[in-house]
């Protein structure tokens, strides 16, 4: 089985939308990651005004939750529905979410992070298993795979006080 490649690097065709969903889903991620707990206990500037102990467990809850429903997410996809409806599930559902913590209100806030981590369930391990399979059904696995596995891993290093330009990690 070969995939079809585009006429620009050679690449497949599929891996272009693979790796802007994959930037998109990592930017919602570390976006929440980094803003999250300031927006839920700020009184000043739009916040919700939660208390510092309150506001701790909804992030830690909203963490681990995200890393736990890709297990949920996989099952499902897995046994019921595909891996193709299941990356539009968990894009719409992550696309909502992202939508409703626009609202400022505790409801729209709790169920923006609920929609959030299902989203990220369904979307998450469905997105690494379509590009194994892209990288499967070309000569040279790697060839289109390492793009989209090394970015992140050397944008990381080089970004670091300590790691240089030349550093890398080969995947």
């Amino acid at each position: 089985m070969t995939a079809r490649m585009s006429n620009n690097g050679g690449h497949p065709k599929g891996l272009y939308p693979l790796f802007f969903t994959e930037m998109w889903e990592r930017l919602a991620f570390y976006l929440m990651v980094g803003i999250l707990f300031l927006y839920a206990i700020d009184t000043e500037r739009g916040g919700l005004g939660l208390p510092m102990g309150q506001a701790a467990e909804v992030y830690g809850t909203y963490l681990a939750f995200v890393y736990f429903t890709p297990f949920l997410g996989g099952m499902i996809a897995d046994r019921f529905i595909g891996y193709r409806k299941a990356v539009l599930i968990g894009g719409i559902l992550m696309a909502a979410g992202l939508f409703l913590l626009g609202v400022r209100s505790l409801t729209t806030f709790y169920g923006g992070l609920t929609l959030l981590c299902l989203g990220n369930g369904f979307f998450n391990r469905r997105r690494r298993r379509s590009t194994r399979r892209t990288a499967n059904s070309t000569a040279n696995p790697w060839k289109c795979a390492s793009p989209l596995m090394t970015d992140h891993t050397n944008l990381a290093i080089r970004d670091t006080p300590q790691g240089s330009r030349s550093a890398s990690f080969s995947v």
